[in-house]
C-alpha cells in the first residue's frame, strides 16, 4: 500500500513540479525569467532538505524502538500539512496557455506524441543529473549511514548542509542564466559537472565523515548549477499549447526510470558485480545524451517568439 500511495504521490509531484516551472517561465519578465524559474524549481530542493533535516533530528532525537513503533509516520505527517498549503497557493493561479490551445485528453495526447523528438531531447538533459542526485543524495547517504551507523545523523547533516549550499548555486544560476546566453552556461556547467564527479566519487567512496563531506561537495554542488540553468530553457522545447503536458510527461518519465533506479544500479554495480568504479562509468554514459541534447544549438528550442 505504502509504495502505492508513493508512485501516485510520485505521478503527481511530476506533473505539478514541471507546469510550476513552465508558468514560471511563461509568465515572468524577461529579465528575470532565468532566476525566478531557478527559484521555482529550487522548491524541491527545499523539499529534498526538509527531508534530510527531518531525517537528522528523528535519528538524533528518537530511539530506534520509538521509530519503529511509529516514529516513521512523523514525516508524513508534516509533508501533508505542506501538501495542504500547496494545493491552497495552486487554486490562486491563472492559466498561462495560449488562446486555442487544446484542453481535451486526446488534443493534449496527440500533441504529446508529435513532441517525442523534444522529449527526448529533453530527457537527455535531465537523466544525468537526476541519476547523480540521487546516486550521491540518497544512495551514499544511506550506504555511508548503514556501514557507519554511529555516525547516521552525522552523514544525514552533511547532506543537509551540502544542499543547502547547493540551493545557493541553483540559484546563482538562475541569475547568470539572466546575464548571460543561457545554452553556451549550460553546456559549460555539464561538462564541469563530469569533470569534478570523477574525482568527487573516489573521494566519496573512501568513506568517513571527512571524505564524505568533500565528495558530496564535489558531485552536487555543479550539479545543483547545472540543474539551475535548464529551468529556464526545458519549458521551451516544446510549443505552449503542449508545453505542460510534454514537458511533464517526458520529465516524470526520465525521473522515475533513471532517478529512481539510481541508487538500484549503485548498489547492482558495486555490491552484485563487484565493480567499485562501475557507478563512474554509469554517469558518464548517461552524460553522453545530456551533451548531444544541448550541442545542436538553438534551431531545436522554441523561444516565445516562436510560439
Amino acid at each position: 500500500l505504502l509504495v502505492l500511495v508513493r508512485m501516485i504521490e510520485g505521478l503527481s509531484l511530476g506533473a505539478e513540479y514541471s507546469r510550476s516551472i513552465a508558468w514560471s517561465v511563461e509568465t515572468s519578465p524577461q529579465q528575470t525569467r532565468g532566476f525566478l524559474a531557478s527559484v521555482t524549481a529550487a522548491g524541491a530542493t527545499v523539499g529534498f532538505i526538509s527531508g534530510s533535516l527531518v531525517a537528522t533530528v528523528i535519528d538524533h532525537f528518537i530511539p530506534i524502538t520509538a521509530m519503529n513503533a511509529g516514529g516513521w509516520r512523523i514525516p508524513f505527517v508534516i509533508g501533508s500539512l505542506l501538501a495542504l498549503l500547496a494545493l491552497m497557493l495552486r487554486r490562486s493561479i491563472q492559466d498561462s496557455r495560449p488562446e486555442g490551445a487544446s484542453s481535451s485528453i486526446t488534443g493534449q495526447w496527440h500533441q504529446v506524441m508529435t513532441d517525442w523528438p523534444a522529449m527526448l531531447r529533453l530527457m537527455g538533459t535531465v537523466g544525468v543529473a537526476t541519476a547523480v542526485f540521487y546516486a550521491v543524495g540518497v544512495y551514499y547517504v544511506d550506504e555511508a549511514s548503514r556501514l557507519d551507523p554511529a555516525n547516521a545523523s552525522l552523514y544525514n547533516g552533511i547532506n543537509t548542509v551540502v544542499q543547502l549550499f547547493g540551493l545557493g548555486m541553483a540559484l546563482l544560476a538562475g541569475r547568470c542564466a539572466d546575464r548571460f546566453s543561457p545554452l553556451p552556461l549550460v553546456r559549460r556547467s555539464l561538462l564541469i559537472s563530469m569533470v569534478l564527479m570523477v574525482p568527487g566519487l573516489l573521494i566519496l567512496a573512501k568513506g568517513g565523515p571527512v571524505s564524505f563531506a568533500m565528495g558530496q561537495a564535489m558531485v552536487l554542488l555543479p550539479i545543483f548549477f547545472y540543474s539551475g540553468v535548464t529551468p529556464l530553457l526545458h519549458p521551451l522545447f516544446f510549443p505552449g499549447g503542449s508545453r505542460c503536458a510534454s514537458f511533464s510527461f517526458s520529465y516524470s518519465l526520465v525521473v522515475a526510470v533513471v532517478g529512481g533506479t539510481a541508487p538500484i544500479v549503485s548498489t547492482w554495480l558495486r555490491d552484485l558485480k563487484g565493480w567499485p568504479n562501475g557507478l563512474i562509468l554509469y554517469l558518464l554514459i548517461l552524460a553522453i545524451p545530456a551533451f548531444w541534447a544541448w550541442s545542436s544549438g538553438p534551431r531545436h528550442l522554441r523561444f516565445q517568439g516562436q510560439d
